[in-house]
C-alpha cells in the first residue's frame, strides 16, 4: 500500500556522512491525523487503520463529527486498542452516538437517526473505550452527547485506569450536577489524571469547591521533580 504523501514526508537523499540527517526526518514527520465532518464507514476505518500500523509517528488521532454509529464505535474500540495502534492521543469531539439506523442524503444529518442508548445488559461504549485500552494518556469527549448514565460508566472505570492523564467532558450539556458528583470518587482513587476539562457544564461554585480540595491531594514524588 502506497502512502499518502501527508502521512509521510518524502525522503530527501542527504551525505550519508551528515550524522542530524536522521534527526531532521523524525523532526519533519507527522504527529497527528485529524479527520473532521467526514461521515467514515467501516471501509474508510479499515484503511485508515491500516495506514496507521504503517506509522508509528502518527500519536494524536483528532476525529470530529464523524457521525458514528454503535456499531461503528465499536469497530473504532477494536482498532484503537490494538497493539500496533499507535494511538496514544484520541479526540472524540462532536462525535454522539447514533444507532445503526443512519439515513444518508438529509442535508440535517440528525434528522431520522436516534442516539443511541445501551440496554441493561450492553456495556456502555464510553467506558469500553477507556477500559479496553491500556495505552490512551489524552482522551477528548467534548460535545459528543454523553449523558448521566454514560459518566457514570466512565468513572467507574477511571477509578481503575493508570493510564489516562488528561480527560475533557465539556459542551456536553446533557449532564447534570449530580452525575458530575461522581467525578470526586475518581479523583480520590485515580492518581494518573493531571488535568480536567470541565468546561461549559454550567457548574456552580458548589459543585466545584469539592473537586478544588482534593486536587493536589497526591503531593509530587520528590525523586521525579528534577525530571
Amino acid at each position: 500500500m502506497k502512502l499518502h504523501p501527508v502521512l509521510r514526508e518524502p525522503v530527501v537523499p542527504s551525505d550519508a556522512n551528515d550524522e542530524g540527517a536522521d534527526d531532521q526526518k523524525r523532526a519533519k514527520e507527522p504527529t497527528t491525523l485529524s479527520i473532521s465532518k467526514y461521515r467514515l464507514d467501516p471501509n474508510s476505518m479499515k484503511v485508515m487503520f491500516k495506514v496507521l500500523e504503517t506509522c508509528p509517528h502518527i500519536q494524536t488521532l483528532k476525529l470530529q463529527n464523524n457521525g458514528f454509529t454503535i456499531s461503528l464505535f465499536n469497530e473504532l474500540i477494536t482498532y484503537i486498542c490494538a497493539d500496533n495502534c499507535p494511538i496514544i492521543n484520541l479526540f472524540l469531539d462532536w462525535n454522539p452516538i447514533y444507532t445503526d439506523d443512519f439515513k444518508a442524503g438529509d442535508t440535517n444529518a440528525a434528522i431520522g437517526n436516534e442516539f443511541y442508548v445501551p440496554g441493561e445488559e450492553d456495556p456502555n461504549p464510553w467506558a469500553k473505550l477507556i477500559e479496553s485500552n491500556k495505552k490512551l494518556q489524552v482522551l477528548f469527549l467534548r460535545a459528543s452527547g454523553l449523558k448521566d448514565s454514560d459518566l457514570s460508566s466512565i468513572c467507574s472505570v477511571l477509578k481503575n485506569n493508570g493510564t489516562i492523564k488528561v480527560l475533557d467532558i465539556s459542551s456536553n450539556y446533557d449532564l447534570t450536577t449530580a452525575s458530575l458528583g461522581e467525578i470526586c470518587e475518581v479523583l480520590q482513587v485515580n492518581r494518573s489524571i493531571e488535568y480536567l476539562g470541565l468546561s461549559k457544564l454550567n457548574l456552580e461554585n458548589e459543585d466545584i469547591l469539592p473537586m478544588l480540595d482534593l486536587f493536589g491531594r497526591f503531593p509530587f514524588p520528590e525523586d521525579q521533580v528534577e525530571n
